[in-house]
């Protein structure tokens, strides 16, 4: 039976964090986020726009997305993972714990690391809604049953005016078994329903991504600007 976020899956992602299996965080700063900064933020970058970042791990993403002056929240199940961003990045932070498990650190009114459920993740519990949304491997990580109720939790987390900009993984399902899932735009389309405008920016075959990418034959990223209509 699959579920909202099962056991098994969380217990899978904290394993690799622990035994370093984690060819899927990225050593730089995402090349699509930084080409596309400007097209997801708009001429207004300021620190009352919260950008929500979930399965989070310790992107450098993070840190990038901070230093350019946005409100930063980010979601990991993994309790190393968000320790090791803010150790790596020698930032202090205080930890207040909720219900269900999850836990908040918190460096300052500009950024937190929410480490537990996602789904467990409240706008009480992250102070009102997200502005924006940067999502790199969160919707590919989810089962394919898993899915829809991720995108309605995010749509809950965000604003009715928010903009996505999200990195979707396509390859052929008869040839290739990843843990990312193949979502192509008309399975996106799918998901986020009509009151969307979902608008292709660009593609890269995995052989022409950045070095540090994990290398994986067959694959194509995708990325996306997701608006609301109404």
């Amino acid at each position: 039976m699959c579920t909202s976020q099962p056991k098994e899956s969380l217990t899978y992602w904290e394993k690799r964090w622990v035994e370093g299996a984690i060819k899927f965080h990225c050593p730089i700063v995402h090349p699509f986020l930084c080409d596309n900064f400007q097209k997801l933020t708009g001429e207004n970058v300021s620190s009352s726009r919260k950008i929500l970042v979930p399965f989070c791990g310790k992107t450098l993403d993070m840190k990038y997305l901070y230093d350019n002056g946005l409100s930063v929240v980010g979601v990991d199940f993994s309790a190393l993972a968000v320790e090791s961003f803010f150790k790596e990045h020698s930032l202090t932070y205080d930890v207040n714990e909720y219900s269900d498990g999850v836990r908040v650190f918190k460096h300052d009114d500009r950024l937190i690391i929410i480490q537990g459920d996602l789904f467990k993740v409240t706008t009480d519990i992250i102070g009102g809604v997200c502005d924006l949304h940067w999502d790199r491997g969160a919707l590919v990580a989810a089962q394919a049953c898993d899915q829809q109720k991720y995108i309605n939790h995010i749509k809950y987390l965000l604003s009715p005016n928010s903009v996505s900009l999200m990195e979707m993984v396509e390859y052929d399902t008869s040839k290739h078994k990843y843990p990312a899932q193949c979502i192509p735009p008309e399975r996106l389309k799918e998901l986020f329903g009509n009151d969307f405008i979902i608008e292709e920016l660009s593609r890269v075959k995995n052989d022409d991504m950045a070095a540090g990418f994990n290398k994986m034959i067959g694959i194509t990223h995708a990325v996306y600007i997701i608006k609301q209509t109404r």
